[in-house]
Formats: structure tokens, C-alpha cells, sequence
């Protein structure tokens, strides 16, 4: 998944970046609600054979990010990361 790779390298930019800078951190929450929404659409069957995968997590995240990191606050969005 192309988003991976663009997560990877946001994620690699460090935590101090991500307060610093909005285009960071309005990119990392279109990248989290893409990949929750690709999830969301994705067939029971396939997610049944693949339970290692954590598809509840992704998409839990991207209602998350949607419903309590908008408004300028950062404080929900600091408790996803690690």
C-alpha cells in the first residue's frame, strides 16, 4: 500500500516535527483516514484470513483521527502515536 510508504516517512520526520509543522500533521490525518477508509471497504472474508493484520485498530484510528483531532487540537491525535 502506497500510504505505507508516505506514513513511514512522516513518521520518520520525528514527534518534534509533527508539533512544529501543520502541513505534518494535516498529512498524517488524510493518511490515516485513507487507510481506515480503505479498510472499512475491505470484504469480511479477506480480513477473516488475514487476522494478523490489526483491521479493527486501523479503522477504529481513522474514527479517531476524524471525529477528535479536528478543531486544532492536538492532544487526541498525541495519544494515537507511540
Amino acid at each position: 500500500m502506497a500510504f505505507s510508504e508516505t506514513a513511514s516517512r512522516l513518521v520518520a520526520r520525528g514527534k518534534a516535527a509533527y508539533d512544529q509543522d501543520e502541513a505534518l500533521r494535516l498529512a498524517a490525518e488524510a493518511i490515516l483516514h485513507k487507510i481506515g477508509e480503505a479498510v472499512s471497504r475491505l470484504p469480511d472474508e479477506f480480513m477473516k484470513a488475514h487476522p494478523e493484520v490489526p483491521w479493527h485498530a486501523m479503522e477504529a484510528t481513522r474514527n479517531l483521527m476524524t471525529h477528535s483531532c479536528s478543531g486544532g487540537s492536538l492532544q487526541p491525535c498525541r495519544r494515537i502515536g507511540p
